[in-house]
């Protein structure tokens, strides 16, 4: 993974998906991965030209991303942006913040998102999580 350019989107509403993302980076960064944080909110063109993985993540309140179609607007926002091929060829992955249930959801939301733009996805989930 050495040489990799991956950037982790997130969007956080109490600080700890952001947290979880530092976790992330901080992990990947250890295999050489040129890891960097963005938050969602922040960014008004994303460019994901130079990129060869993309993580997004969000937070899940008690499953109330259920009722957005799982994804926060602020990371639907961002992905829409995105043209139909953008992530094409590259590695992409989700993750989600929650203390209860319904992260599954919006990590699947997520990456069922991102799989529309292209992104090649890895499921090692046991079956039915």
């Amino acid at each position: 993974m050495a040489g990799l350019n991956a950037p982790i989107v997130y969007h956080t509403v109490t600080g700890h998906t952001k947290r979880a993302a530092e976790d992330i980076a901080d992990g990947l960064r250890r295999e050489g991965v040129s890891a960097h944080l963005q938050a969602a909110d922040e960014i008004a063109t994303w460019n994901v030209a130079d990129v060869a993985l993309v993580l997004v993540g969000s937070p899940c309140h008690a499953g109330s991303v259920a009722l957005r179609a799982g994804i926060p607007g602020t990371i639907r926002s961002l992905l829409s942006k995105l043209g139909p091929s953008a992530l094409a060829g590259k590695l992409g992955g989700a993750f989600s913040v929650h203390c209860a249930y319904g992260g599954h959801r919006a990590e699947r939301a997520i990456e069922k998102h991102i799989a529309s733009r292209g992104a090649i996805q890895r499921d090692d989930r046991p079956a039915g999580v």
